[in-house]
This record gives C-alpha cells, sequence and structure tokens, in this order.
C-alpha cells in the first residue's frame, strides 16, 4: 500500500534500449550495449521518432483506444474527452525526439563504433489553476 501512492515516469522506449536487440538504438542509455549486439556486425536506422503528451486535466474515454474511428467523429470532444474538474492545479509534459540516420559496425566482440545525431525537445507546465487550463 506504501507505493500505491507514487508516481514513476522514465525514459521513452525504456524496456526496448536495454534489450541486446536494440542494436544502434540502445547507445543513449547504454553505449557498451553495441558491442554485444545480436545484429553482428552493422545495424542501420534511418529515421526514428517519438513524442509524448501528458497531463492531469483531459483525458479520453477508455472506447477510444481501441476504435481509432471515433477520432474522427464530430462531436467527439463531447462524447469521449473528459476534464478532471477537481479544483487542484493541473500539469502537463511534452516530449518529442528525432534521431536522424545513425549506424553501428562491430569490428569484433568487444569492439565497436556507433554513430546516433538526435533532437530532443521537452517542456512543462506546472501549477495552472483550473479555470485557467479551461480556458486554455
Amino acid at each position: 500500500m506504501l507505493f500505491a501512492r507514487l508516481s514513476v515516469q522514465s525514459q521513452d522506449w525504456l524496456g526496448y534500449h536495454s534489450s541486446t536487440y536494440a542494436g544502434i538504438q540502445g547507445v543513449h542509455v547504454n553505449p557498451a550495449l553495441i558491442t554485444g549486439s545480436n545484429y553482428k556486425k552493422f545495424d542501420i536506422s534511418i529515421v526514428a521518432a517519438h513524442a509524448n503528451f501528458s497531463n492531469d486535466f483531459l483525458f479520453f474515454d477508455a472506447a477510444t483506444i481501441t476504435d481509432f474511428s471515433l477520432f474522427g467523429a464530430s462531436d467527439f470532444m463531447n462524447l469521449y474527452v473528459r476534464q478532471n474538474l477537481n479544483g487542484a492545479q493541473k500539469n502537463a509534459m511534452l516530449n518529442a525526439q528525432v534521431q536522424g540516420l545513425a549506424f553501428l559496425y562491430q569490428f569484433t566482440i568487444y569492439d565497436a563504433i556507433g554513430f546516433s545525431p538526435r533532437a530532443r525537445f521537452f517542456a512543462n507546465i506546472d501549477r495552472v489553476e483550473q479555470h485557467m487550463a479551461q480556458l486554455m
């Protein structure tokens, strides 16, 4: 019960990045993984992207998760989007990442080289009063 009240957030793709099948994608979390990659010798990634938005004010009805056709409904906001109107301050977070052409090359099982350029963006909006969040 003690841990039930904790909120935990982690980096994107974390389970994938720690795998030996991550190849060049894992270099940002653990660069040593490129020597033990299961792809042997060479791995290339043309482009990879990730975006995430989270908040504690607006949320979707669970039905929208499995039925993407609902997003096109003209009354989507009225039927499936709810507001958390508990009077508390609201928070939001946005992050995005784009990785360009990346590669790794293994010389031996102990030696490898990799190149992985990426751009990252993070933004937080914290402690917004509920009436202001409704206006936004």
